[in-house]
Parts: structure tokens; C-alpha cells; sequence
């Protein structure tokens, strides 16, 4: 979908009833059409072997009578007629065939995008990232990826349930039709039969749990994969020459998860099928027998033997199919397991009783945070004030909780005590769509998004996509203008090698652009904006340009500047120590360099680390 074209917004909501229905009711409602022709096409395969061999034995047996009397005879007539039946028979039986698979694997593709998407709906349906960081929900969420590749996919269910009804049916009705030619015969192959079905659907039991007990080794897998076909691991690989160790790391951990799952085996399943192959083989040598002693019609003899390979043929398919039938299942049980986790990780409320501007200043009151399935609080009763239209940098070494601030400003978590008020309004009380809108953010991480450069920085306002002239605007302002139009498409282009005319950009031109992402969402009513540490890879004196540049830009705007770095943030107009999950000092630079306190000594060792490496460089 291109950035700007209009979609509804899924709710929370959906795939809420899929997720309670078994997957027949799933594809019933996914598409009635193709879920009645693969249902028909099930039944004619299943019926057309037995019409067939019933037509078969018809004409063998009349097929004298026809030659005697020669042509035109009426019993000639009737051989034509059987040929013909014969031939519509066999037409069927193909059409069904072929049609069932196409059918088949139509629904299939349509069930699984519709399961695939109602995860993805789901997931990014609650308003925090707790159940993202949850590994047990993690575990469970990527059997979206994982659990629909070839092998997997639930879509293929409702085709493969076809095929073991009509397994289940050619072994029941080739069973029923050799019991009337031998009860004793007919029993024993339906009763090994059934014994061979059991053990299978034992098996693939065992198999489905083996392989969904792995899970870590399919992702490690994945990882492999991904770190060998991917360029962002490409140089490192080939500089380290890595190669091998991925290749047998990948082959290991795709062994434990997947190999094992359909290389279980069962002495008891040999054995069952062993004694169903023998009663078989028996029942034809005994026709054979009591036909060579004329005590039974060659012809009937031969439907016989067909309804007996059609049993025999029935219990393959069976066995053949109840290991994917089962091991899909599970899938789709994974799937509803991970429907049902997701919205319960977390509890933020998306609906507010109304909006507020951040006009008056954001104020922390005695706010402490904990993450789920943790025992240390990463924050400890914070009080901290953001002026409106106003630069705060919040500094401090790793981990003392800077970024932590900035989720729960996002509320991307709650506090789990205290608050954070908006001119005096808690922010846990407003809307949170319009409260996110307020917000502006250039993250560490920030995504470098694999679509064109317009889109890149239209995602900071999506619906405002269509605002060229903003889109420029905010290019200009980030000072990734020029290079936007050096790509080989200018704003069309591709920001991926991946694509025919794609283009890759350097660390820096990516800042940029997400510099840009955020100033056209400031020009479109963004009043904060968030700067997590974006120019972390820089140097000390690019990163202080950068910041510099942020500066000057965001003038007016309430922006909170997160950094380790704590010269390249003096001209902040307030600056916030943060160590140990506290606010320690704060001040303007001139303040803290006075007061002679951590700050002071922090800024003076980082001062004096870069002047030795900068000497260092002039000498080297």
C-alpha cells in the first residue's frame, strides 16, 4: 500500500472470533466457494476408485458375452456404454484431483494471510512494547513467520483433512468390500487398518511436540540464515570468515528442530503396518487361489483386488498425511495461543477523556518503573520538569535510565508508580492517539525503513503523506536534500540495494533522514521531540555538530535530548543527570560546571579522553 492510501485502522478486536473457531469454521468464512469445492472434489476422489472398479468388473465380465454376439448386439451396446461410463469415471476422478489441489492450495494461501494478518493486527494492537521484550510471548508471535513457511502452514489444513477423509473412506469402503468376498479377511484388514492409523496419529503427535519444544533452535536457525544472506552482517562474515561456522551452526540447530520432528519412529507402527500389508497380500492369494479353482468370477475377482489396493492405497495416504496434518495443527494452536497473549502483555489504555497540549511543560512526580519479570527498578522516584518549548539534555552513563524516561514519555510502558503530567494532566488520562502526535522521536535505533525516500519521511505524519511541499520542507531543513536527489529515482527511489535502482545511504545520511521523519511530524503538530542518542556511532565532534544542528532546528519545540556524551549537550538550555535511576544534578552547563559535581567531573574526564585522542591523531 502506498504512504498516504487511505485503510481503515484494524481494531484490537480483530480475528477475535477466528481465533475461537476451529479452522473448518475459518475457511468457511476465509471463502465458501473454495471451501465447497475442496469439500466436493474430496468426495468425488474418494467415490470414483470404487465406481471404476465396480465398472471394471461390469465389463470384464460381459465383455464375452459382447464379442459373441458381435456388432450391432445389444450386448456390444452395453460394453460401449460401460467404456464410456469407465471414461466419464476416470474424467472425474482427474478433474477432481487436479481442481482439489488448485482449490486447495488457493483456500490455503487465503487462510494464511488471513491468520497472518489478524497476528499482526494483533500484535501491534496494544499501546506498549512490553509483549515484544516477553520471550515467552516472542516465542509465541514468530509462529507468524516460522510457523507459515511451506511445511507448516495451517492454510493447508482444510485440503489435507480432505485427504484424510478420503483415505479414511477408500480403507473403510476397501475394507467393507473385501469383507464380501471374506468377514475373516475384511476384519483383520480393517482392524490392522485402524491400528496403522492410531500408531500414525501417535507419531505425529510425538513429532508436532518435538519440533514446537525447539522452537529456540528454529530461531537460532533463522538468526543463521539471516546473519549469512543479509548485508548488514555481509562484511564481518567474509573479514571473519564465518562462512562455515554458519553453515554447520544452521545446519545443527535446523537438525534439532525440524529434522527430528519427522524422523521419529515406532516399532509399533512398523509392526501394525507390516500385519496391514500381509492381510493384503494374503487376501489377493487367496482370490487368486479360489479363482484358479473357478470358484470365483475372474471379474469379480478383479473388483476384488481393486477394492483391496484402494485400502491399501487409502492407509498410505493416511500415513502420509497425518504428520503435516498434525504438525500444521499445532501451528494453528500456536496461533491462537499467541492471538490470546498479545493483547494481555499490556494494559495501557488507548482511549483517554480527552486531548491536551504539552503547552504548559511535562512534569515527572516521584515516578518509578520496574520492567515486568524484574526485580530492580530501572527508575527511582524521578521528579523532573520539561519546560515547554525549551532543550533539556538528560545525560548519564549506561544504564542509569535515560531511555527508560523516554519510553514511558512515549508510553511505550507505564510508571509503576508516580505520574507524568501534561499542563497538570496526567498523561495515563488522555487519548493516546492524539497524544503520540505530539511526539516527535529520532531513535538510536531508528528503523531505516525499505521503501523510497518520500516515504521514509512521510511515516513521520502518514496522514499527511501527501504534502509534498512538506516532505521537502523537512528534507532541507535535516540537510538530506542534495542526497535525496543524487538517488537514482530522486524521491522514488528505493533505500535498499535490494531493489532494481535501490540505493543505500551511510550512517550519517540515515540520521538525517530520520531527522527529517521527525521535522515533518513537528510541521504537522509534533510538540516534543525526542532525540535517543542518534549520532551514538559518531564521533565526539560530529555528534556535538549534530546536536547543534538539532538545536538550532527544533527552536521553540520541547526537546529532550538523551546522550552519554555530556559535552556535545551544553548548549541545552536545562541538562539532567541521571545516574542510577535518579535525577542526581541539573542546571544549565554553567550551573553544573559551578557547582563542581558529577557533571562537572564526568565533563572534564570525557574533555580531557577526547583531547588525548585527538593528540594521539595529529601524531599517528
Amino acid at each position: 500500500m502506498a504512504v498516504g492510501e487511505r485503510e481503515t485502522q484494524v481494531p484490537s478486536t480483530v480475528g477475535r472470533t477466528d481465533e475461537r473457531l476451529g479452522l473448518g469454521w475459518v475457511a468457511w468464512r476465509t471463502s465458501r466457494l473454495l471451501s465447497a469445492a475442496v469439500a466436493l472434489t474430496a468426495l468425488f476422489s474418494t467415490l470414483t476408485p470404487f465406481g471404476i472398479a465396480a465398472t471394471g468388473g461390469l465389463l470384464l465380465d460381459r465383455l464375452p458375452d459382447a464379442i459373441s454376439a458381435g456388432w450391432p448386439s445389444a450386448a456390444a451396446e452395453r460394453i460401449v456404454g460401460l467404456l464410456a461410463l469407465v471414461g466419464v469415471l476416470i474424467l472425474v476422478q482427474t478433474v477432481c484431483s487436479v481442481g482439489g489441489q488448485v482449490a486447495g492450495e488457493m483456500l490455503g494461501d487465503r487462510i494464511d494471510m488471513r491468520l497472518q494478518r489478524n497476528l499482526m493486527a494483533r500484535v501491534m494492537a496494544p499501546a506498549g512494547i512490553a509483549h515484544l521484550e516477553n520471550p515467552d510471548t516472542v516465542d509465541l508471535i514468530s509462529t507468524g513467520r516460522d510457523g507459515f513457511s511451506q511445511w507448516l502452514k495451517p492454510g493447508r489444513i482444510p485440503s489435507d483433512v480432505g485427504g484424510l477423509i478420503s483415505g479414511a473412506l477408500c480403507v473403510t469402503g476397501g475394507c467393507v468390500v473385501v469383507m464380501t468376498a471374506s468377514v475373516p479377511m475384511g476384519l483383520a484388514a480393517l482392524l490392522t487398518a485402524a491400528w496403522t492409523i492410531y500408531e500414525g496419529q501417535r507419531i505425529s503427535t510425538r513429532a508436532a511436540e518435538r519440533h514446537y519444544g525447539s522452537s529456540v533452535d528454529s530461531r537460532r536457525a533463522e538468526y543463521c540464515y539471516d546473519l549469512a544472506t543479509e548485508p548488514a552482517a555481509g562484511k564481518e562474515v567474509r573479514i571473519f570468515d564465518l562462512a562455515g561456522y554458519l553453515l554447520a551452526r544452521f545446519n545443527a540447530s535446523w537438525t534439532a528442530a525440524k529434522g527430528r520432528a519427522t524422523s521419529i519412529s515406532s516399532v509399533r507402527e512398523g509392526v501394525s503396518l507390516s500385519l496391514f500389508v500381509a492381510v493384503m497380500c494374503g487376501f489377493i492369494v487367496w482370490l487368486v487361489r479360489r479363482a484358479t479353482a473357478g470358484e470365483i468370477d475372474v471379474a469379480l475377482c478383479l473388483v476384488y483386488v481393486q477394492a483391496g489396493v484402494i485400502a491399501a492405497g487409502g492407509a498410505a495416504a493416511l500415513d502420509g498425511l497425518l504428520p503435516r496434518v498434525q504438525l500444521a495443527m499445532t501451528t494453528y494452536q500456536r496461533y491462537r495461543a499467541a492471538m490470546a497473549a498479545a493483547p494481555m502483555a499490556a494494559a495501557i489504555a488507548r482511549r483517554g477523556d480527552g486531548a491536551v497540549r504539552p503547552d504548559g511543560g511535562i512534569r515527572f512526580s516521584n515516578v518509578s518503573f520496574r520492567y515486568p519479570n524484574s526485580t530492580r527498578d530501572v527508575l527511582r522516584g524521578v521528579d523532573l520538569f520539561l519546560p515547554a518549548g525549551k532543550s533539556v539534555a538528560i545525560v548519564g552513563l549506561n544504564g542509569a535510565g535515560k531511555t527508560t524516561l523516554l519510553k514511558l514519555l512515549c508510553r511505550l510502558y507505564e510508571p509503576t508508580s508516580g505520574s507524568i503530567e501534561a499542563d497538570g494532566t496526567d498523561i495515563r488520562t488522555l487519548d493516546l492517539e492524539v497524544w503520540r502526535r505530539q511526539l516527535a522521536a529520532v531513535f538510536q535505533d531508528s528503523v531505516r525503513w525499505d521503501v523510497d525516500a518520500a516515504a521514509n519521511i512521510a511515516f513521520g505524519a502518514v496522514q499527511h503523506a501527501d504534502d509534498v511541499a512538506g516532505l521537502q520542507r523537512a528534507a532541507v531543513l535535516a540537510g538530506v536534500q542534495t542526497t535525496i536527489e543524487r538517488l537514482p529515482l530522486g524521491w522514488g527511489s528505493m533505500l535498499s540495494t535490494q531493489y532494481a535502482d535501490g540505493a543505500d545511504l551511510s550512517g550519517g545520511e540515515w540520521q538525517k533522514l530520520a531527522l527529517a521523519r521527525a521535522m515533518f511530524a513537528t510541521s504537522h503538530g509534533a510538540k516534543v521531540l525526542i532525540l535517543d542518542e542518534p549520532a551514538a556511532h559518531l564521533d565526539a565532534r560530529s555528534e556535538a555538530a549534530l546536536y547543534d544542528k538539532y538545536i538550532e532546528l527544533t527552536e521553540g519545540l520541547t526537546t529532550v535530548v538523551v546522550s552519554h556524551r555530556f559535552s556535545t549537550v551544553r548548549r541545552a538550555s536545562l541538562i539532567v543527570v541521571i545516574d542510577d535511576g535518579k535525577v542526581v544534578e541539573e542546571g544549565s552547563h554553567d550551573e553544573l560546571m559551578r557547582e563542581q559535581g558529577r557533571y562537572a567531573r564526568l565533563f572534564t574526564l570525557q574533555a580531557e579522553s577526547f583531547a588525548d585522542a585527538r593528540t594521539d591523531g595529529a601524531g599517528a
